[in-house]
């Protein structure tokens, strides 16, 4: 498990985190002045234009649809200075409820896609079902192609870079997933 204010690991039972010495109840404070009722596109930054939303829209269905025990969110947001794109993902995955979100799909399963444009980051979060098959280094490898595109306020553009990282990721840690439980004989259980 990691600290969703430092990012650092630290044990589940922990009461506070060993390096920032804080608890994941601060990260509730940080973001309460956010709306807890959303959609899975989340366009808080107002960057998009209508056909840009509808085509991100699509995107999240075919996402849902190809992956359907995940469910994935795009936010686009306006941070402050104190806040950053990992926590409010972290927030994202555990505090507001989706109307949208897929009946398929399991809360604990999501993949969260945040695009700060105020400091031109953007971070992915991911829920507790995808830690055994999903690290940093996979998740930063899959959107870092689209960061000159965000430099240039290209936002379209690099949303198409990030989703298909982040798809060409999740289908290779799905075969990869799929291998082991071939070889203990398992497939046979998740039907």
């Amino acid at each position: 498990m990691k600290c969703p204010l430092c990012n650092h690991p630290i044990h589940e039972g922990a009461p506070t985190c060993p390096h920032c010495d804080r608890d994941g109840t601060e990260l509730r404070h940080m973001y309460e002045d956010r709306p807890t009722q959303l959609r899975l596109l989340n366009d808080g930054a107002g960057i998009l234009r209508v056909n840009d939303r509808r085509q991100v829209e699509q995107w999240i269905k075919k996402f849902n649809k190809e992956f359907p025990t995940c469910y994935f969110t795009v936010h686009t947001v306006d941070l402050k200075d104190h806040e950053n794109a990992q926590s409010y993902g972290i927030w994202a995955l555990n505090e507001p409820s989706y109307s949208d979100l897929p009946t398929s799909s399991r809360d604990d399963s999501g993949l969260c896609l945040v695009i700060d444009v105020h400091k031109k980051q953007a971070a992915i979060s991911y829920g507790y079902q995808l830690e055994p098959y999903l690290n940093d280094e996979l998740c930063f490898n899959a959107i870092a192609n689209a960061h000159p595109y965000m430099l240039d306020h290209s936002y379209i553009e690099a949303l198409e870079l990030m989703r298909h990282g982040i798809r060409k990721m999740m289908r290779s840690q799905a075969r990869k997933a799929n291998s082991i439980l071939k070889k203990k004989r398992l497939t046979d259980r998740i039907k």
